[in-house]
């Protein structure tokens, strides 16, 4: 008898069994522990077509991983683990349930990618350390998005108690629904408008940023357009009375409608790391409208974490997006 489907978590009381034949039936009994995985979850930073993107993975074990074990996941072929010569990089983390900060574990994996199947990532546990039963963790890893628009298809993440990934060195699985990709902006950077040959790039320093994207879907009334930096930078003023000093660039390349000349265009500073400009005009805006900013801000104390050190670029159209770059 082959089961189809299995509950990812079931209660004391769900996890039973009945027989029925002939007009006898048993009492319920008891079902065997589910090696499953509990409380985990998806999370890209970009969901942009063929797009390089952090990928947060989060889950909870349920059985121990011993040194030596390995965790396996497994995204849809057209998803390609980043990786150089089959060696990848990722963060792991403890994630304490009574909050406080979260510990760095990278140090004791090895994360491995085979180059003739680059959408199966491993990552093998160093001598002297284990994934503990009931923990929650979180891990980060580089992703290339599918090159094609889709719909979101099913990811598998494995546990195994040695190399040999073989039923009898199984212990916990699931599957994950991940997530949908979509069209990618057709223009998306991020650099210093101020032409200096003093370094910007110091922690702390004040300065002027030029933002240009380009939308790839018409602009609708309603729209809002996010930027979002990485942790530590602000556009808002210290008092929170609105953006920090800001103008429209002139010196845009060719293409659509240029935001900053449009009527109902609105920016709004007051959200973290970055900026949303909402279009609350009359009227449609054809593909390609192009935002083009000149804003100041201050650069972080120090370089964030390179699985968040990011620049987005967000076009939605009500709940959903239509658009995005990274």
């Amino acid at each position: 008898m082959a089961v189809d489907v299995s509950p990812s978590e079931p209660t004391a009381a769900e996890n039973t069994w009945a027989l029925e034949f002939n007009w006898e039936a048993s009492q319920p009994f008891a079902s065997f522990i589910l090696s499953t995985f509990s409380d985990a979850a998806l999370t890209p930073l970009s969901t942009a077509r063929n797009t390089l993107t952090p990928v947060s993975l989060t889950f909870r074990l349920r059985t121990e991983v011993p040194a030596h074990g390995f965790l396996g996941l497994r995204a849809p072929t057209d998803f390609h683990f980043q990786h150089v010569g089959g060696a990848c990089e990722v963060e792991l983390m403890l994630l304490p349930d009574a909050g406080g900060e979260s510990r760095f574990h990278s140090d004791r994996v090895r994360c491995q990618v085979d180059p003739a199947f680059p959408s199966v990532l491993s990552v093998e546990l160093f001598t002297g350390f284990k994934l503990l039963a009931g923990s929650k963790y979180r891990l980060v890893v580089l992703l290339r998005n599918a090159a094609t628009e889709q719909v979101a298809k099913t990811w598998t993440l494995q546990t195994f108690s040695s190399e040999a990934t073989v039923i009898a060195n199984a212990l916990d699985e699931s599957s994950l629904l991940g997530f949908p990709v979509i069209p990618v902006a057709t223009l998306w950077s991020v650099t210093f408008a101020n032409s200096s040959s003093e370094p910007q790039n110091r922690g702390l320093d004040f300065v002027r940023l030029k933002i240009w994207a380009t939308t790839s879907a018409g602009l609708l009334p309603g729209d809002v357009l996010d930027v979002t930096g990485p942790s530590g930078f602000s556009f808002s003023k210290s008092d929170g009375t609105g953006c920090n000093d800001y103008a429209w660039d002139t010196d845009v390349p060719a293409g659509g409608s240029v935001l900053g000349t449009l009527t109902g265009i609105s920016i709004a500073c007051n959200v973290p790391n970055g900026f949303r400009i909402t279009y609350s005009g009359v009227v449609s805006v054809g593909t390609g409208a192009r935002l083009a900013l000149l804003i100041d801000t201050r650069n972080p104390r120090v370089t964030p974490a390179s699985s968040s050190n990011f620049w987005r670029f967000d076009h939605r159209q009500g709940e959903s997006l239509v658009s995005a770059d990274l």
